[in-house]
């Protein structure tokens, strides 16, 4: 009792620490456990499986190790979207909740880390709920990023004490700093969707070219060259049980590109096909549909029936 009590404390500990918004502390408080073990003692219990990889997300999505967010994403979505759709009693419509904010906040992570591999049936189910919004946040829209973290962020608190002489309402301050932090990044990104798709129909091309392409001075446009080489590279958890904290500085685009005096030189690594995840889908979606014609056709239940009744008698 006392290892299990000590154990969900742990996660109560980084879900407060994520709330008062020190996410490198969240973290750390996770070092004794293995979240990347699938059989946890977390993961006997759907809520607390969400809730961990819930808060575990989040944090990385604002420390911007997007390529770690959406790995933990992905993993809790895949591994519940069996349950989704379910509420047969008061937890089934919590756990559907913090489904939601998860698909929410893995559509932000995607779009903030663009090139970024995604398996396929992870890619289903966000356009399932964000087909039309998924293209405007890779074009930067601040309204759509505010509109999906107020749904999916925490309701964040202030660790210090209130001042009881002012009456003023300030009880949104926390989110406010946080949703300002969140979209500084995202205003920083404003200009890397146009100079990245640039960057993928060259292979070599005159620097002066290209920011006359995006009305930009030389100058700038270099230093957004530079803003689009030191985002592309993010720490990156080797997910082998070490702590959550820990990450390798790696690359987690498909493009990569140099300079050399005037010109700009590309090299867009090729992604190798997976077709077994494309029949994977497809076969898990025939068989749900054969279960589903199963379970209501009327001579399956009037056999079952009977062959129930038989048993009795």
């Amino acid at each position: 009792v006392l290892e299990s009590l000590g154990y969900y404390s742990l996660i109560g500990l980084c879900r407060v620490h994520c709330l008062t918004g020190d996410y490198r502390l969240a973290l750390q408080q996770l070092n004794p456990i293995d979240v990347d073990d699938k059989r946890a003692l977390f993961t006997r219990i759907a809520s607390t499986h969400l809730s961990l990889y819930y808060y575990l997300g989040f944090a990385y999505m604002m420390m911007k190790r997007y390529a770690d967010a959406v790995n933990v994403f992905s993993t809790v979505l895949l591994a519940h979207r069996g349950s989704r759709g379910r509420a047969t009693c008061f937890s089934d419509g919590q756990i559907n909740s913090k489904y939601d904010k998860i698909r929410a906040l893995c559509a932000m992570s995607v779009a903030l880390s663009p090139g970024l591999a995604l398996d396929e049936q992870v890619r289903q189910l966000l356009m399932e709920k964000y087909d039309e919004v998924m293209p405007r946040l890779m074009q930067r829209r601040e309204e759509n990023f505010e509109e999906l973290f107020r749904y999916g962020c925490p309701k964040f608190i202030t660790p210090s004490t209130p001042n009881y002489s002012n009456l003023e309402d300030r009880h949104r301050e926390a989110y406010n700093l946080q949703l300002k932090w969140f979209l500084t990044e995202v205003r920083s990104q404003a200009t890397l969707p146009e100079i990245r798709s640039y960057l993928k129909l060259y292979t070599s091309i005159p620097i002066m070219k290209l920011s006359q392409f995006c009305d930009l001075s030389d100058e700038v446009f270099i230093e957004k060259l530079m803003s689009i080489k030191h985002k592309s590279y993010q720490l990156v958890n080797p997910r082998n049980g070490s702590p959550a904290l820990d990450g390798i500085r790696s690359c987690a685009t498909d493009v990569h590109f140099y300079m050399s005096e005037d010109m700009l030189h590309v090299d867009e690594t090729g992604r190798v096909q997976r077709f077994s995840e494309y029949f994977m889908t497809h076969s898990l979606k025939f068989q749900t549909a054969i279960d589903d014609l199963r379970s209501t056709d009327p001579r399956r239940r009037h056999h079952q029936k009977k062959k129930h009744n038989d048993r009795k008698q």
